[in-house]
């Protein structure tokens, strides 16, 4: 590989720490956010499940779970695939994605990339 910056490629086995960090406050993020507006998004309904409170707690705890566990670096792989697929389904199926989610579909998609590359990756 030709780089730039040699001196530099020590800090490689480093890469998917900050990737995983990364990714660790998007999903805190998201689940403070959705904290903060349960009144609002309990009106929102999903498919299949309808609408209620229950359903934004319960989402809630699946972003501070898989947060919390890529943060930590625990489960790293099992935690990128089920925060992977949670992402792809939600900006898939959920027609009102950006009133449940407040990261862009983009920030989104972006976000399951670099989950899919963690997975990938055996020393996450």
């Amino acid at each position: 590989m030709l780089s730039v910056f040699p001196e530099i490629l020590f800090l490689s086995p480093f890469a998917a720490t900050l990737l995983r960090i990364t990714v660790a406050i998007v999903f805190l993020y998201a689940a403070i956010m959705q904290a903060r507006r349960i009144e609002i998004l309990s009106e929102v309904p999903v498919p299949v499940l309808g609408k209620g409170a229950w359903i934004v707690w319960a989402s809630v705890l699946f972003d501070t779970t898989i947060g919390v566990l890529l943060l930590v670096g625990l489960y790293t792989q099992v935690a990128a695939l089920v925060g992977a697929i949670a992402i792809v389904k939600s900006i898939v199926l959920i027609p009102s994605y950006l009133a449940q989610i407040p990261v862009s579909r983009g920030a989104a998609a972006l976000t399951a990339v670099i989950l899919l590359s963690l997975l990938l990756h055996a020393s996450a």
